[in-house]
C-alpha cells in the first residue's frame, strides 16, 4: 500500500490484528461492522442493517437491505481497484475483472435479496457474489503490501505440562 502515497489509518482485524488502510478507502457512504457472528452494515444515513440470520420470511426488508448494501460496497471497491488498476497503467489482461457482472441489488441478473426469489435463485447469486469477492481478495492480496505494527500481535506461549 505504500504506492499509494496516502496516509494510513489503522483498523481492527478479527480483534488482534491492525493493518494499514489508506484514508481515502474510507470515503464511501457505506461502512461494515465485522462484529464477529453478528456482522452490521451501515449506510450513509447512518442506519444500520443486520448481515446475519435467521431471516424471517415475512419480515426480511432489513436483511434485504444489508444485503444491497454490502454488494454496493463491493462493488464501489471493484470500481476503486479498478481505477488503480489504470492510473498504475496496469495492462487490461493483468487488471481486476469480475467473473459476475454486479448492477445494482444483482450479481448476473440474479438479485441477492430474499424478495420474490426462490432458495435456488438466491443461492446462486450468493455463489457468484462471494467469486466476485475472492477475485476481489485475490486482487487486493496481490496489488498491496502490509506489514503489522510492531507490538500488535499477541502470542501465547504454550502451557508446560509440569
Amino acid at each position: 500500500m505504500t504506492n499509494l502515497n496516502t496516509k494510513h489509518s489503522t483498523i481492527l482485524l478479527k480483534g488482534k490484528f491492525y493493518f494499514g488502510v489508506p484514508k481515502h478507502l474510507c470515503r464511501y457512504r457505506i461502512k461494515i461492522h465485522p462484529m464477529g457472528r453478528y456482522p452490521r452494515i451501515m449506510d450513509m444515513n447512518n442506519d444500520t442493517y443486520e448481515l446475519f440470520g435467521p431471516v424471517n420470511l415475512l419480515f426480511h426488508t432489513r436483511f434485504d437491505k444489508a444485503m444491497t448494501w454490502f454488494l454496493t460496497c463491493l462493488q464501489e471497491f471493484v470500481e476503486f481497484a479498478m481505477s488503480l488498476d489504470k492510473k498504475n497503467n496496469v495492462p487490461p489482461e493483468k487488471s481486476l475483472k469480475l467473473p459476475y457482472k454486479i448492477d445494482g441489488d444483482k450479481v448476473e441478473s440474479l438479485t441477492v435479496t430474499r424478495d420474490w426469489n426462490t432458495e435456488e435463485t438466491w443461492t446462486k447469486a450468493l455463489k457468484y457474489m462471494l467469486c466476485d469477492l475472492k477475485c476481489v481478495l485475490c486482487w487486493f492480496v496481490g496489488n498491496t503490501s502490509f506489514a503489522l505494527p510492531l507490538g500488535t500481535l499477541h502470542t501465547q506461549s504454550p502451557k508446560n505440562g509440569s
